[in-house]
């Protein structure tokens, strides 16, 4: 008798919140303050859980973590370990638009049965080696006058880079060996699950000693700090976990009461009476003790910064028409808000985040309404107990609604947002780009918003009744090449939240028609 996937699943991500509770006690700090705000809203707000289409259970496993791989194999090979665990690449994000050189996607199960058992997932970037060595001959030419000089070092430095990956091994011989035997039997027993999970989690453990000495580290990191802690380590160790909580803005308040370096302000849009998409916060990177090693097999002490601890509030799963909607405002925050280092960014930015956002609507029946968001179907009690002399055989699902008939529950949103990864990213490593904002007023803010209404206008005339684009966009070069490195395409999230609502449909409306045959 095999083990389930879903059972794999828990097992692995348990031991994962495990092992980084013991390498990062500030986590259970995380963890003791997220339950009891958890507990708290759900005694001060009943139903809580309900109306935002969670359960306990979920709320209690969910979980997410982020790793970062450096080449295609260690790309593959943790698709396959993943895959054992009922986990499987969804969406693709390309961080170089946001100043990275990297590119990722997310391992998670797809089907709502899946999701409900746990929903654990885990944001998995590569390194894109092609857009690194471009940047890195950027950045040495620009602090280069001579460029004979700045192509040798360029040259040099690239050689190490290329040596450090022709002897990296990120997997044990017996992870490898167990791969092949779930292939071979098609399933794991008990003992080999858990075997498999201990081999597995070897993969992301922290290790104090580095991979390379103290000056080729602060060579790499000097690029980019994500390339120091790729390539400065034996192995992609969990950067951070995320638990999920139903009050961000409380536990963003409550980690800075309490003495955590919390990030300035959250990530993602504004509270909400209907949350959309995802919104987060962290505490920032610790500056860990680690060992480098010298040329005469010794150690030298140093510290390495990357590893912190994020909290998370998922909301609804939006349309391609609702992302647009977002991604359109988002950027109009950007622009209208004070820079990050302004000593006002902290308490302007969310102010002009929240006066922006007036404009993305705010109740699920309008969300629903206007094809930004999608939703589960179920039957009501009243639709349930239908009278076989009422025929909802031409009747919309919109009108099942009105009727009484039907009722909708939010999709959770199961994925990540680029620029909130790369913001939390990268001012967790410091790595963050000055970004000069407008730091518009609020009179400007206004006009910008009247202007913003003509655009959405006219952004919507790009969407079809069912919010999906009206011509799809190509994938791009980039994308392609992930999919190669990977062996695979990443499901696409949108057709999975659609294929999910329209199951949830099918479902009701049947369930509808089968209590009608019934009662006949």
């Amino acid at each position: 008798m095999f083990v389930h996937p879903s059972e794999i699943r828990t097992l692995l991500s348990r031991k994962k919140s495990a092992i980084y509770r013991t390498e990062v006690p500030l986590f259970q700090d995380l963890l003791d303050m997220i339950g009891s705000i958890n507990a708290t809203v759900e005694q001060e707000q009943p139903g809580t859980l309900e109306r935002i289409g969670l359960t306990k259970e979920r709320l209690t496993e969910e979980i997410h973590g982020a790793i970062r791989l450096a080449l295609p194999y260690e790309l593959q090979k943790i698709a396959e370990g993943f895959a054992i665990c009922g986990m499987y690449p969804a969406n693709y994000y390309d961080l170089t638009v946001a100043g990275m050189p990297s590119h990722a996607t997310a391992f998670r199960p797809l089907e709502r049965e899946e999701l409900a058992k746990n929903p654990y997932r885990v944001f998995t970037s590569m390194l894109k080696l092609d857009v690194l060595k471009e940047k890195m001959e950027e950045k040495i030419k620009q602090a280069t006058q001579d460029p004979q000089i700045a192509a040798e070092r360029s040259a040099e430095l690239w050689s190490k880079i290329e040596s450090i990956l022709e002897k990296r091994n990120i997997f044990t011989p017996r992870y490898l060996e167990l791969l092949d035997l779930h292939k071979q039997q098609g399933g794991f027993t008990n003992e080999q699950a858990q075997e498999f999970v201990h081999a597995f989690l070897e993969t992301f453990k922290w290790q104090r000693t580095a991979a390379v000495s103290k000056e080729l580290y602060e060579e790499l990191s000097a690029l980019y700090k994500i390339v120091g802690d790729v390539l400065g380590f034996r192995v992609p160790h969990i950067n951070h976990l995320t638990p999920v909580t139903l009050d961000i803005d409380r536990a963003h308040q409550e980690m800075k009461e309490r003495g955590m370096k919390a990030i300035k302000v959250i990530q993602g849009p504004p509270a909400r009476r209907a949350p959309v998409l995802l919104r987060q916060t962290s505490f920032r990177a610790l500056t860990e003790e680690t060992c480098f090693p010298d040329e005469n097999g010794g150690l030298i002490p140093g510290g390495h910064t990357a590893r912190f601890g994020e909290i998370e509030q998922r909301g609804v799963a939006v349309t391609p028409k609702g992302r647009a909607l977002y991604d359109l405002l988002l950027d109009a925050v950007i622009q209208a808000a004070p820079a990050e280092e302004a000593p006002h960014y902290t308490e302007r930015y969310p102010q002009v985040l929240a006066s922006i956002f007036e404009l993305y609507p705010d109740s699920y029946e309008a969300l629903r309404n206007q094809q930004l968001a999608y939703f589960y179907y179920h039957p009501t009690e009243k639709g349930r107990a239908v009278s076989t002399s009422q025929s909802m055989a031409s009747t919309s699902t919109e009108e099942l609604i009105q009727e009484g008939f039907l009722q909708t529950v939010p999709i959770t949103y199961e994925d990540f947002l680029p620029v909130s990864a790369v913001g939390i990213f990268k001012s967790n490593l410091g790595d963050m780009d000055s970004q000069q904002g407008g730091d518009y007023s609020d009179a400007q803010l206004q006009s910008i918003k009247e202007k913003l209404n003509e655009e959405i206008r006219e952004l919507y005339k790009q969407y079809d009744e069912n919010g999906n684009p009206i011509q799809e966009a190509p994938i791009s070069e980039n994308q392609r090449s992930f999919e190669q490195a990977l062996g695979q395409a990443p499901s696409n999230m949108f057709h999975a939240y659609a294929a999910l609502q329209e199951a949830s449909i099918r479902n009701a409306l049947e369930a509808l028609n089968v209590r009608k045959q019934v009662v006949a």
